[in-house]
């Protein structure tokens, strides 16, 4: 079976402008996970075809990376900071009395992430705590990359969300099964194991 020429030339075009951006430049890639030498046969890949993210990295109940507790106490949170046992730790986190199942990582007295372990705090794409992996994979699709969690890989998982380049991201952490937590925030914060540890 034969084309018709115009046919065959606006196909042409829609093959030369797949993987560009709206504006005609080459997508941003999505970074690859963390992946720990060796844990390569152990990234899954997530299906192709899924709804695009769009959704705030930096910012859950009002709160915005950035804010100082000052901003927190002056926009109305009730925000306390706990730097923990050592008080010259310059990483603590500021407790809000409203929410107190969200915790706000501080660097200094500056937000810097946030992490949720309850249910009822959707992000991207409304994923929240909870939600099984295969939801969270259909909504997220290519955006995620997974990877073996680090203390309970390889039946838990880390699903992490970041681009090249971008200040914010998000990790989830996984049993196997569903979503037992996640952070947002700025990256580099994001990608700390233990906190402030």
């Amino acid at each position: 079976m034969r084309l018709n020429r115009p046919l065959a030339l606006a196909l042409l075009g829609l093959l030369a402008a797949c993987g560009r951006g709206a504006d005609g430049n080459e997508a941003a890639p999505v970074n690859e996970a963390i992946v720990a030498p060796g844990d390569e046969a152990n990234v899954i890949v997530p299906p192709d075809e899924t709804p695009p993210v769009d959704a705030p990295l930096d910012e859950m109940a009002g709160v915005k990376v950035g804010m100082t507790v000052a901003k927190l106490r002056a926009a109305g949170f009730d925000a306390v900071k706990d730097n923990g046992p050592d008080p010259g730790n310059t990483c603590g986190y500021a407790r809000i009395a409203s929410l107190k199942d969200l915790f706000f990582m501080l660097d200094g007295d500056t937000v810097v992430r946030i992490e949720v372990a309850t249910p009822g705090h959707p992000t991207l794409g409304g994923v929240q705590v909870g939600m099984s992996e295969d939801d969270v994979l259909a909504r997220l699709g290519p955006a995620v990359k997974i990877q073996p969690h680090p203390y309970t890989g390889p039946t838990g998982h880390y699903f992490v969300v970041h681009r090249d380049g971008d200040p914010f991201g998000l990790i989830m952490e996984t049993d196997g099964k569903k979503v037992v937590s996640y952070r947002i925030g700025r990256w580099s914060y994001v990608q700390w194991k233990e906190g402030c540890s």
